[in-house]
């Protein structure tokens, strides 16, 4: 997800590591003049690897979550 607040992103992800995302991690962007904070998850290795997270990620309520690849 992205936050426009920096504790709400940190708590997210400090939630997830918590709830045994192991790879969640928060970086910047800039969407003109603000700066956003993105909650990422991954990079997984196999489908099966992100499959297995991606339900970990909604069983801790994150609903939105979706695949984005670079």
């Amino acid at each position: 997800g992205v936050f426009a607040d920096h504790e709400n992103a940190r708590r997210r992800v400090e939630s997830l590591l918590a709830g045994g995302v192991e790879l969640a991690s928060l970086d910047e962007t800039t969407a003109g003049p603000r700066t956003l904070h993105r909650v990422r998850v991954g990079p997984f290795a196999t489908i099966e690897e992100f499959d297995l997270n991606l339900a970990r990620v909604r069983a801790l309520g994150v609903s939105d979550a979706h695949l984005l690849t670079q």
